[in-house]
């Protein structure tokens, strides 16, 4: 992505950033519910443990989303900052 320009037709700079620093405060909120609600052993034991390696995997590979999602926020909204006035 090529990410927002700033000009002069467009969205001020300032409420680009905003809304970028947004996205990158929801996907640290969405981060953080995550860990907290990370699958653990404790919770799988009248399961077989293949059940519970299963879930690990998936939520491994969706924390990898969102914080591949985190990333691509963040370098957004320093693109924005860092285009020249």
């Amino acid at each position: 992505m090529i990410g927002p320009v700033v000009n002069l037709n467009g969205t001020a700079r300032s409420d680009l950033v905003d809304q970028w620093k947004n996205v990158v405060n929801a996907t640290d909120a969405l981060m953080q519910a995550m860990f907290e609600a990370s699958p653990h052993g404790r919770d799988y034991q009248t399961v077989s443990p293949e059940d519970y390696r299963k879930d690990r995997q998936e939520w491994t590979a969706n924390l990898d989303k969102a914080s591949e999602l985190h990333k691509w926020a963040l370098d957004t909204a320093l693109g924005i900052l860092n285009q020249e006035k």
